[in-house]
């Protein structure tokens, strides 16, 4: 784990509730991790492993691959044990809430608990989507992702621990919010294709004009063209599958209205960063670059404000994520003893 900085006044109260027990598993160091104000930029990122490898002498690091800039990528390792867990840990910006308490946020994951889904593969994506789509070709771009084929081809136990970054009271209410989970559903999808008719010319327009390719531009080129298979699905699986009909939450109008609109206000600001890069030199880029950034200021107060939206602090996050990889390991440690008694 890299080094943070404490922020003044950061909380430092346990991860238990206020009216619950601790942690089941270390509580203790949970509760001493620290208050960081901020995530440490790229290059504070790499100071701190070069601290670790002078101030460990058991922790070597080797270069698994390079970055889209040409950077090194490390990998950190330690001790020499028959068994070898990976851990990797990464910010996945285009989350900006996270998985919901209580509603997945793909409609073909299985259900385990509250915020606990099964795996997502490949092979359900493509069930789920034929299925809606009256079993037409659909395009994908892998054959399964890493943690699937792990999973199939070494055994693997794989947990994915997403924290968001905001939260809301409407995501744990349950009472009913006075229309069908369906109607919730297409509210969201229409608001989404609204997002999606405005943008798609605008990056057309952008896409002639500049003079290299992004990281933000293949976002929004991945967003469009998933957009247009993805939207007209989840169309027909509000509009045809019986547990549509039901009155939805709460809760699941905030995943279906507040939760999609920020996804897709996330690409909208992608495609924002896009032709920023380049708008010193273009005019035309540079419109692009104001009308984004009004339209998406004046949208997202607007969502922030209906959503009551609020931000999680950095500690509570790494607390859920080193949580769940205690508890995961455990389950391991668990899980092989069984099998050897």
């Amino acid at each position: 784990m890299s080094e943070t900085g404490r922020a003044a006044g950061e909380a430092s109260a346990s991860p238990a509730a206020a009216d619950g027990p601790g942690f089941p598993r270390e509580s203790g160091l949970l509760a001493g991790l620290p208050a960081p104000d901020r995530f440490l930029t790229v290059d504070e990122l790499e100071a701190s492993t070069d601290r670790q490898l002078a101030d460990l002498p058991g922790v070597c690091s080797w270069v698994c691959g390079h970055d889209a800039d040409g950077r090194e990528m490390r990998c950190l390792e330690a001790g020499d044990g028959p068994r070898r867990p990976l851990l990797l840990g990464h910010v996945h910006p285009e989350e900006p809430v996270g998985t919901l308490l209580l509603e997945p946020e793909l409609p073909y994951v299985d259900t385990l608990g509250d915020g606990i889904y099964g795996a997502v593969t490949v092979a359900a994506e493509i069930d789920y989507l034929t299925s809606q789509l009256g079993g037409s070709e659909v395009p994908v771009s892998a054959g399964c992702d890493a943690d699937e084929y792990a999973m199939k081809r070494w055994g693997s136990h794989v947990v994915l621990a997403e924290v968001p970054c905001f939260t809301s009271d409407q995501v744990a209410d349950t009472t009913p919010a006075g229309l069908t989970r369906g109607e919730a559903k297409l509210a969201g999808i229409a608001r989404e294709e609204e997002l999606v008719a405005w943008l798609r010319p605008r990056y057309e327009q952008a896409r002639g004009l500049l003079e290299a390719g992004s990281p933000w531009q293949r976002a929004v080129s991945g967003y469009l063209a998933d957009a247009a298979r993805d939207l007209p699905a989840e169309t027909q699986q509000a509009r045809s599958e019986p547990a549509f009909g039901g009155e939805a939450t709460v809760a699941q109008c905030f995943d279906s209205l507040y939760n999609r609109e920020l996804l897709a206000l996330c690409r909208r600001g992608q495609f924002g960063r896009m032709v920023a890069v380049e708008a010193g030199r273009d005019a035309r880029l540079a419109a692009l670059a104001g009308e984004v950034d009004a339209r998406l200021g004046e949208r997202l107060a607007a969502v922030v404000q209906a959503a009551a939206l609020r931000p999680v602090a950095i500690r509570s996050r790494l607390q859920m994520q080193l949580g769940a990889l205690l508890a995961s390991m455990a389950y391991v440690a668990g899980r092989r003893a069984a099998a050897r008694s």
